[in-house]
């Protein structure tokens, strides 16, 4: 699989981390820790994260070239990275809910507690994100597809909605249930202001630019970044999604693949080429970290404990701690 093909699989959706609003709780911002590497026991690329807990995260990823489990979940105990192969090409991880394809079937695996289901055929194509409201999950892919239930982890449960794009979708996030984006190629931004169960809103497309969209994520429901590739953006919005102010990296980069933070001025975004890791006090000022090692990062995610992922290629997981 040519590298192109193999970023454009990055769901990012590790970009989707919890919202934290209290920076004193995790120390002196201005100031971040350094990024160590974990031991995390495989050598297959890792596309997207999500951390629950410091003692409970999951990356999971792809591994060209195996027919039998080309997919991967790498599961982090607070202790020990424990990798497991899968059937699914996986691309995005939330909460209790993989998704990926297998055969190009658009297809859900959901997590009860230490156990992972059998997959859940949903569509056709590639799903690359998802994310989990309360109550609901969501889950975009190709050929603009966005599906959504209000019944996690219940077979058959899923229906698609209307996007009125017909692009591939890389991330979906939501600043509340009923407030949720959707973004992908082509510079494609979905908003639904009234999403979830029962939400009768429309999803309003808009288009800023020509970058290929991968990660969406917020502090609040105005303050909002936007990653993406090809070229490589940055896009922040402090007025709901209203209007989006773009700033240039400081790197040169294939692209930015994940978006994460602590809080409004504590915020992360990751990438290629050769490793990127980009930090924010919130002024869309943004600095670069030095990294332990040089493998494209792919997804991030924040721990309510403050604590920060990264996965990319070759297995490569690193930590910041709080």
């Amino acid at each position: 699989m040519r590298l192109l093909c193999i970023l454009s699989l990055a769901a990012c959706h590790g970009t989707n981390g919890p919202v934290l609003t209290d920076p004193d709780a995790h120390g002196d911002t201005s100031t971040p820790s350094a990024w160590t590497l974990e031991p995390g026991n495989t050598t297959v690329d890792l596309l997207s994260v999500w951390a629950g807990s410091a003692s409970q995260v999951i990356a999971v990823g792809i591994s060209p070239g195996d027919a039998l489990n080309p997919g991967i979940i790498d599961t982090y105990d607070g202790t020990t990275w424990s990798p497991a192969p899968y059937l699914l090409n996986l691309y995005g991880v939330f909460g209790r809910t993989a998704v990926g394809d297998y055969g190009l079937e658009a297809s859900v695996m959901y997590r009860n507690g230490t156990t992972w289901s059998s997959r859940d055929v949903i569509g056709t194509g590639e799903l690359h994100g998802t994310w989990e409201s309360s109550p609901g999950t969501y889950g975009v892919g190709d050929n603009g597809k966005l599906f959504y239930t209000s019944e996690t982890g219940i077979p058959g449960s899923w229906g698609s909605l209307t996007t009125n794009t017909s692009v591939r979708l890389y991330a979906v996030w939501g600043a509340t249930p009923s407030d949720v984006y959707a973004v992908g190629e082509g510079g494609v931004i979905l908003h639904n202001t009234n999403a979830g169960p029962g939400g009768s809103g429309t999803w309003v497309k808009t288009t800023h630019g020509s970058s290929n969209l991968r990660a969406i994520w917020g502090s609040s429901t105005n303050d909002i970044y936007i990653v993406g590739e090809a070229p490589a953006v940055i896009l922040h919005s402090t007025n709901g999604g209203a209007s989006w102010t773009e700033t240039t990296p400081p790197v040169t980069a294939i692209g930015l693949y994940g978006v994460g933070g602590r809080a409004a001025n504590d915020v992360y975004i990751v990438g290629a080429t050769g490793g990127v890791a980009l930090h924010s006090t919130g002024n869309d000022a943004w600095t670069t970290e030095p990294l332990p090692n040089t493998f494209d990062l792919f997804g991030l995610s924040a721990a309510p404990s403050g604590d920060l992922y990264a996965v990319g290629r070759r297995g490569t997981i690193i930590h910041q701690a709080p």
